[in-house]
């Protein structure tokens, strides 16, 4: 349980770390890390999909451009345009190690 309390600090400082420096310089946005974006999924009766068991963040995605104060410019990792989204809609999107899932050493 501590390791998940550290893991998540951890997250949390590297998150913030990236936007300031994000903020510090426009020509180093996108290139350090991949983000996820909240999503606001509908439920359709019609086609059988219910809302709670989509998940609620697309990605990852780059941001391309910082629109002060708080929008961010997201696109693909091919280049293709996301649209435009405000800070507290976006996340770090951290990648899972499967080389130590698996258990070789």
């Amino acid at each position: 349980m501590r390791a998940q309390h550290a893991s998540d600090a951890a997250v949390r400082v590297t998150a913030n770390f990236i936007v300031r420096a994000q903020h510090a310089s426009d020509a180093a946005v996108g290139v350090t890390a991949n983000f996820i974006v909240r999503a606001q999924h509908a439920s359709d009766a019609a086609v059988g999909v219910t809302a709670k068991f989509i998940h609620p963040y697309e990605g990852p995605y780059l941001i391309s451009r910082m629109i002060p104060p708080s929008t961010y410019e997201l696109s693909t990792t091919s280049g293709k345009g996301r649209g435009e989204f405000n800070k507290e809609f976006l996340k770090p999107y951290l990648e899972e190690e499967t080389s130590n899932a698996t258990g070789s050493n």
